[in-house]
C-alpha cells in the first residue's frame, strides 16, 4: 500500500512535467507574469474581503451603539416620566401639607424628609408643630382683638346712626329760626353736628347739614350758618324743599351778620321761586320768608314796606285751612298792629287786632289762641294810650275770662300781664280796693310759679299792692306786703327780680317813716 500513493502522485504530476518540458522560454515568462497577476488580484481580493469584514464589523458596532443609545434614551424617558409622576405625587402632598400647616413649615418638613435622618425629621416636625401652635395662638389673639374692635366700631356706628335719627326728629319739630328748647335736645343736635363735621364736606347729607345749621344757630355762629346754608344749595339745591331751606337760612344768617340788604334779596329769591307752588311745605317756606322779610324791613326802619310784606302774607294765606299757615298769618297780623302803633296810628292798630280776634277768637289751636290773647292784651294797652280806661279794663277782663283756666304757659303769661295792667289802670282811676283785688287775684294764681314772666308779674303786683295799701293808710299791711316780696324773691339772682326786691325794701323804709 505504501507504494501505491507515490505512484499515483507521479501519475498526476507527469502531464505537468511533460507540458513544462514542451514550453518555450518565452511561454514560461508569460505564465509567470500571469501567476503574479493572479496572486496580486488574490491579494487585492483578500484586502477587499478584509475591508468588507471590517466594514461589516464597524456597521455592527454602529448598530450596537445605536441600539445602546436608543436604550439609554428610552431609559431616560422612562426615568423622566417616573420623575414627573413622583414630583406630581410629591407636589400633591406638598399642597396638602401647605393647606394644613402653612407654606414655610411644609417646605422645611419636606426638605428634612429628604436630607436628614428619621430622628431629625421628627424633631423638625415637632418644632414646626410648636411654631405653628404659637402662630395659631397669636393669630387667635389678634382675631379676638379684631373682633372686639369690630364690635366697638359697630356699636359706635349704631350709636351715631341713632343720634342722627334723633336729631332729625328734633329738627323736624322746630319752627324755622329756632334752636331746641331743652338742653337734652340741644346736646343731641350738637352730637349729630359733630358726627356730620367729621365727614368730607362733599359727602354730607341733607340731615347732616340741617344738624350743622341748627347747631350754628344755637351757638350764634352766623358765619358757619351761612356756609352750611350755601352747602345745602350747592349739594342739594336741585331739591325744591332743600333749596328753600338753604335760601331761608342763608337770608337769616345775613340778617344776623348785619347784612339786611343781602337778607332781603335772598328772601325775595325764595319768594320768587316758590310763590305759586301748591306744595304745603313750600307754601310754609314762603309764609315764613314773607314774615322774616317784614321783620328785617321793620328793623331797618322801612316800616311801610314791612307792613306791605305782612299784608302780602295775610292775603296769600289768610283763607288757608292749614293751622300752621294760619299761625303765621296771626303772628303777621299782631306784628302789623305793632308797626301801625309805631307809626302813631292807634285806631288802625286796634282795627287790626279786632280783625285777628274775629278771625281766630273761637279757635282751639294753641298757636292761634296765643295770638288772640296777645291781640287782646295789645288792644287793651292801646286803648289805655287813647285814655279809654273803661274799654281797656273791659278788654283785659275779656282776656282773663277766656284764658284764666288754661294751663298753657303762653296763655298764663298773657293772663298775668292782663291782671297786672288792670290793677294799674284801676289804681290810676283811684279805685284802690279794686286795684288791690286785681293784684291779689294775680298773686294767688301765680304765687307758686317758677316761670320768670309770671314771677316778675307777682313781684310787681306785690309792690303795687303795698303802695296801694300805703295810700289807704294801711301801713302795717303795706310793710307786711313789702316783706313778702323780700322773703319770696330776696335770694333770687335774676336782675329784674332783684330790682323789685330793692324797690320793696325802699318802699318799706318810706312806710316806716
Amino acid at each position: 500500500m505504501r507504494w501505491i500513493l507515490p505512484a499515483l502522485l507521479m501519475l498526476l504530476a507527469a502531464p505537468a512535467l511533460a507540458t513544462q518540458e514542451r514550453m518555450s522560454p518565452g511561454n514560461a515568462q508569460t505564465l509567470a507574469e500571469r501567476e503574479d497577476e493572479l496572486a496580486r488580484r488574490d491579494a487585492e481580493l483578500a484586502i477587499r474581503a478584509m475591508t468588507l469584514d471590517a466594514q461589516k464589523a464597524d456597521s455592527g458596532k454602529r448598530e450596537a451603539d445605536l441600539a445602546l443609545k436608543r436604550e439609554i434614551l428610552e431609559t431616560r424617558a422612562a426615568l423622566e416620566d417616573a420623575g414627573h409622576a413622583r414630583l406630581q405625587v410629591i407636589g400633591g402632598w406638598l399642597s396638602a401639607l401647605i393647606g394644613l400647616f402653612g407654606t414655610a413649615i411644609t417646605i422645611a418638613a419636606v426638605l428634612f424628609a429628604f436630607r436628614v435622618e428619621k430622628s431629625a425629621i421628627s424633631a423638625a416636625v415637632e418644632a414646626a408643630k410648636e411654631g405653628l401652635k404659637g402662630e395659631r395662638d397669636e393669630i387667635e389673639r389678634l382675631l379676638g382683638e379684631a373682633r372686639t374692635d369690630v364690635d366697638q366700631i359697630s356699636g359706635h356706628r349704631t350709636r351715631a346712626e341713632q343720634i342722627v335719627a334723633d336729631a332729625a326728629k328734633i329738627i323736624a319739630r322746630l319752627p324755622a329760626g329756632q334752636a331746641p328748647a331743652t338742653q337734652k335736645d340741644r346736646q343731641t343736635v350738637e352730637d349729630a353736628a359733630a358726627i356730620a363735621a367729621e365727614k368730607p364736606p362733599a359727602e354730607r347729607t341733607l340731615d347732616d347739614l340741617r344738624a350743622l345749621l341748627i347747631d350754628s344757630l344755637d351757638k350764634s355762629d352766623w358765619h358757619a350758618m351761612r356756609d352750611h346754608a350755601r352747602a345745602i344749595l350747592y349739594l342739594h339745591g336741585s331739591d325744591a324743599n332743600a333749596a328753600a331751606l338753604g335760601l331761608f337760612n342763608l337770608a337769616y344768617a345775613y340778617g344776623e351778620l348785619d347784612r339786611p340788604s343781602d337778607a332781603i334779596s335772598t328772601y325775595d329769591d325764595l319768594i320768587q321761586r316758590f310763590r305759586t307752588s301748591d306744595d304745603p311745605d313750600l307754601r310754609d317756606w314762603v309764609a315764613m320768608t314773607l314774615f322774616n322779610k317784614a321783620v328785617t324791613l321793620y328793623r331797618i326802619d322801612r316800616t311801610y314796606e314791612a307792613i306791605s310784606a305782612y299784608d302780602d302774607l295775610i292775603s296769600r294765606f289768610g283763607a288757608s285751612d292749614d293751622n300752621v299757615l294760619l299761625g303765621r298769618v296771626a303772628t303777621a297780623i299782631i306784628n302789623k298792629g305793632i308797626a301801625l302803633g309805631e307809626l302813631k296810628r292807634p285806631e288802625d292798630e286796634i282795627m287790626v287786632y279786632d280783625d285777628l280776634i274775629a278771625r281766630f277768637g273761637a279757635s282751639d289751636d294753641p298757636t292761634l289762641r296765643e295770638q288772640v290773647a296777645k291781640a287782646l292784651l295789645n288792644k287793651g294797652i292801646t286803648l289805655g294810650s287813647l285814655r279809654r280806661p273803661d274799654d281797656e279794663i273791659r278788654v283785659y277782663d275779656d282776656l282773663i275770662s277766656r284764658f284764666s283756666t288754661n294751663g298753657d304757659p303762653a296763655l298764663r303769661e298773657q293772663v298775668a300781664k292782663a291782671l297786672a295792667n288792670k290793677g294799674v289802670t284801676l289804681g290810676n282811676l283811684g279805685r284802690l280796693d279794686d286795684e288791690i283785688a286785681a293784684y291779689d287775684e294775680l298773686i294767688y294764681r301765680f304765687k307758686d310759679s317758677k316761670d320768670f314772666v309770671e314771677c316778675e308779674a307777682v313781684a310787681k303786683a306785690m309792690n303795687n299792692k303795698g303802695a296801694a295799701l300805703g295810700q289807704l293808710s294801711k301801713i302795717d299791711e303795706a310793710i307786711q306786703t313789702f316783706d313778702e316780696v323780700f322773703d319770696k324773691f330776696g335770694s333770687n339772682d335774676h336782675p329784674e327780680l332783684r330790682n323789685h326786691v330793692a324797690s320793696a325794701l325802699f318802699n318799706k323804709g318810706i312806710a316806716l317813716h
